[in-house]
């Protein structure tokens, strides 16, 4: 293992010692890879956040070892573990990374403590709150575990993390470092959301774009007033404006179709909704759904872009 991956290796050693296992330095340093100084670090770093670990001697001859204390079981009441099971979509994407696997252990427990009678009426109840599971799955087959954990462990130790990567709009992929601030999940995806070295600007990459991710010892400091707004695919984010017909505003308006919105509504009961996007693929669609009911009114140029779109659709249909 790199010695630099250190959240993932840190969260090894607490799932090592957490089965109850004595183990030296020298034992983990061969295990990891990494040297006995490092696993020192480590350790120290693990017993100052608080994981109940001890050094004790295990031989007359002053052998030392780590092992985890025993602080007793969590007690959880039957409706709180079946309120955590159907957290279950939403831990899927995480795959098989280290917090993955180590979900999937404690999903396990789960199920055998709540019985197989349970288990179907909460699947039931998944069905309601609309988790959809090809979506939720949908992360772990795409092969992409070990950027996933660069990244995670670029977050976590705050060090640049050098990217391959090929956006939306790019026939090529392109090579570049950015700062890991943030991994957000929607519809099944990662977003890396942080600092774009090459462009000097805030950004959101997607992860299924990712090609690789190298994690570098640079380290960055992160800023406080970061704001996570839209971003993607290392490019700026875009400022639109649409113009919602009356028949049309309350639906909108409950709505509440992105996160940047902000809606204006004017004295004929129309609704004029501001948005901040990182591309314009999806907002030209909704607005189509509309049919004559939406307008785009900035920029210009998506306007003209729509605009030629639903001439090629007038053309197709004639």
């Amino acid at each position: 293992m790199n010695d630099d991956n250190a959240f993932s290796r840190q969260w090894q050693i607490t799932q090592l010692l957490a089965c109850g296992q004595e183990t030296t330095c020298q034992e983990l340093a061969d295990e990891f890879e990494v040297s006995a100084r490092t696993i020192q670090r480590d350790l120290k770093f693990l017993v100052s956040v608080g994981v109940p670990l001890r050094e004790m001697s295990v031989s007359p001859q002053g052998k030392k070892a780590w092992m985890m204390e025993d602080t007793g079981k969590i007690d959880f009441s039957y409706d709180e573990v079946s309120a955590l099971y159907l957290l279950k979509p939403h831990l899927k994407p995480l795959g098989g990374t280290s917090i993955g696997k180590a979900a999937a252990r404690a999903l396990k427990k789960i199920e055998k403590r709540l019985g197989p009678g349970w288990i179907p009426h909460l699947e039931s109840l998944l069905e309601i709150f609309n988790v959809k599971k090809g979506e939720s799955q949908k992360q772990e087959s795409t092969g992409k575990v070990s950027v996933l954990e660069t990244l995670i462990n670029g977050c976590q130790d705050r060090c640049e993390v050098r990217i391959t990567y090929r956006s939306n709009i790019s026939k090529t992929q392109e090579t570049y470092s950015i700062q890991p601030y943030q991994l957000a999940c929607s519809g099944g995806t990662f977003y890396v959301r942080g600092y774009s070295c090459k462009r000097q600007a805030d950004c959101e990459w997607k992860l299924d774009r990712m090609i690789a991710a190298e994690l570098t010892r640079k380290k960055f400091e992160r800023r406080e007033n970061f704001e996570f707004e839209p971003f993607a695919d290392g490019h700026t984010k875009t400022k639109i404006v649409v113009r919602f017909a009356p028949s049309v505003a309350r639906y909108v308006h409950e709505r509440h179709w992105h996160e940047s919105e902000q809606l204006t509504e004017n004295a004929d009961g129309s609704l004029l909704v501001k948005y901040v996007l990182p591309e314009t693929v999806r907002i030209k669609s909704y607005i189509l759904s509309f049919g004559p009911f939406a307008e785009i009114i900035e920029p210009a140029l998506l306007r003209q872009e729509l605009k030629e779109e639903i001439e090629s659709m007038r053309k197709l249909y004639q």
